[in-house]
């Protein structure tokens, strides 16, 4: 039922003073400072949890939650 569910993953490069390898990924026109050796990468990925796994985290915060509404 929920097994396609994706969410963001969020992956920074941070290469300033990098001269390890030419930076190939980005392609686009430079800024010409050092924001053309950084990038923000967004991807949608599938994250896999085991089902007692999150069945316990749910039940942590809905106790939690019910706590805090008393």
């Amino acid at each position: 039922k929920n097994g396609d569910l994706r969410t963001p993953v969020i992956t920074i490069f941070d290469a300033r003073g990098c001269k390890d390898h030419a930076n190939k990924e980005y392609t686009g026109p430079k800024a010409g400072g050092a924001d053309d050796e950084m990038c923000v990468k967004v991807a949608m990925q599938k994250i896999a949890v085991a089902e007692d796994a999150a069945a316990l985290v749910l039940k942590e915060c809905l106790s939690e939650l019910k706590a805090r509404k008393k």
